[in-house]
């Protein structure tokens, strides 16, 4: 047995998410299908769906994003904001759900015909002042629930995941609590 030879290889094929017009030669890509390969025998092992996957992107625009940089969609219109007396247009942050899980992992499909499902939904989150204070959809997301089935006959699995504060009511964790900025150091060396 010569123990140079390869048993098998992993090979991925990819999927562009975005628009090559756009983004160039350095487009981003995600995994669309992984296989295995021994011998002329080829074998799946799972491959990957994603939210609107079927829509490009354009390329990142600062006024198309939420604050944690997940899209906020095509027509963001811009809000105007005040600095020290100074009003300015400022690219529109605010989180919009259907647009942020775009191009993000939606299921797992494996040869078995089963699969693993990911739902998503919007960071929400609250400020330590006031204490009363609701708490407040935020950019980015976070997993909603997992479901899976082992195969088309089986009955699902779902888990469903909450973010909820064990010393109030509200869902979500407290942002910025006890924020302090950077002091600045000073040394003098002689």
């Amino acid at each position: 047995t010569d123990l140079t030879q390869c048993i098998k290889t992993i090979h991925t094929d990819m999927l562009s998410l975005q628009d090559p017009a756009a983004w160039g030669v350095s487009d981003p890509t995600v995994i669309a299908h992984i296989y295995e390969k021994s011998g002329k025998i080829v074998r799946d092992i799972c491959s990957f769906q994603y939210y609107d996957s079927q829509e490009k992107f354009p390329y990142p625009a600062v006024n198309q994003i939420d604050y944690w940089d997940y899209w906020t969609g095509p027509s963001s219109p811009r809000e105007k904001c005040s600095i020290a007396g100074r009003d300015f247009d400022s690219p529109y942050r605010k989180p919009n759900l259907s647009t942020a899980k775009r191009g993000t992992l939606q299921k797992i499909i494996y040869p078995t015909g089963g699969w693993t499902e990911f739902e998503y939904e919007l960071h929400q989150g609250y400020r330590h002042y006031p204490t009363t204070e609701p708490s407040e959809i935020k950019g980015g997301l976070r997993i909603k629930s997992i479901t899976q089935r082992e195969s088309p006959t089986s009955a699902p699995i779902t888990t469903q995941y909450a973010y909820n504060d064990p010393n109030s009511s509200r869902n979500g964790g407290e942002i910025l609590s006890d924020y302090k900025p950077f002091p600045r150091i000073r040394e003098d060396n002689g």
